[in-house]
């Protein structure tokens, strides 16, 4: 199986049907690029991708597990970040904060659900032992009463304060880390609005890279940004994908496009017209709308 496999997914608001059966796969360490004018379906995919968006039919499979629609009581572990056009940076944080955000609501998260378990499994302990131990099994019933005493003191190891705060100063050390992967060394402490645009983008994807996503999604990761400060994102996303990240972008840069990707999606009225590799789609396109969009684009250039 695929890394990804998308298959027939569909997406209306209202009378408004946006996507008419998407199907498609992507293996790991690929970069998919999405091409196609505005309005047609492009944004709306990834978000249904995200989960931000819920679609009306279809399946979707991440690394063997189906993430959408998703199975009753099951919580994947498979994440897919996104990077939004817009930033979308929280303003009353600076640089590091908006970084590791994410990682200490994460760590919070994960400390209340350990701390509910470990009320439960304390006080059901006792219970526990008696059904067990008048049982006619005593090595069993021993063995799993143990077992329960080990669960119960490796949870109070990861409830500790030191551990909290060493959990913390792990996150501040990855968002470090991460905004110096993207040239941002010496804004840290600062604000969005002490950032340009391009700074403030490279951010969002130290940001989005924080959490580990199995793919990261871009949403017209430039749109937002005048020339000359295109380039200092494109170039991190380059350098995303010569570590291997598996990535989605949509982007109007159709240069960039060509030179990134593994494989490149032209979306015309919510379907995938046509789908193939950088270089039939850029210099052998089979459909004629295909071929019509990126003469466009090329005169618009």
């Amino acid at each position: 199986m695929a890394y990804l496999q998308v298959d027939n997914i569909h997406k209306s608001f209202g009378d408004v049907k946006v996507l008419k059966g998407v199907t498609f796969t992507l293996d790991k360490g690929e970069v998919l690029s999405i091409i196609g004018s505005s309005g047609n379906g492009k944004t709306t995919f990834i978000r249904c991708l995200n989960s931000l968006e819920t679609p009306n039919e279809g399946a979707i499979w991440l690394d063997g597990e189906q993430i959408f629609p998703k199975k009753v009581g099951e919580e994947s572990k498979k994440t897919i970040g996104m990077v939004f056009q817009n930033f979308n940076l929280f303003p009353q944080y600076n640089a590091l904060k908006n970084v590791t955000l994410a990682l200490d609501l994460r760590e919070d998260r994960l400390l209340k659900e350990r701390k509910k378990t470990y009320k439960k499994l304390k006080k059901s302990l006792t219970k526990y032992k008696k059904e067990l131990f008048s049982t006619n099994q005593q090595d069993v019933a021993e063995g799993l009463y143990n077992e329960r005493l080990t669960e119960i003191a490796n949870l109070e190891q990861l409830i500790t304060k030191s551990y909290v705060k060493s959990a913390k100063e792990k996150n501040l050390e990855v968002a470090n880390s991460l905004l110096n992967r993207v040239g941002l060394a010496d804004k840290k402490q600062n604000y969005p609005c002490e950032l340009s645009g391009g700074q403030q983008q490279r951010v969002a994807i130290a940001r989005a890279l924080a959490l580990e996503p199995d793919i990261i999604c871009f949403d017209e990761p430039t749109s937002a940004l005048d020339p000359e400060l295109t380039g200092e994102v494109l170039k991190v996303i380059k350098s995303l994908k010569e570590d291997g990240h598996t990535m989605i972008i949509i982007t109007h840069e159709m240069e960039f496009a060509k030179n990134v990707s593994d494989k490149v999606m032209f979306m015309a009225e919510g379907v995938i017209e046509e789908m193939g590799t950088s270089e039939q789609i850029f210099n052998n396109p089979k459909s004629e709308k295909t071929r019509a969009f990126l003469q466009k684009s090329a005169e618009i250039v």
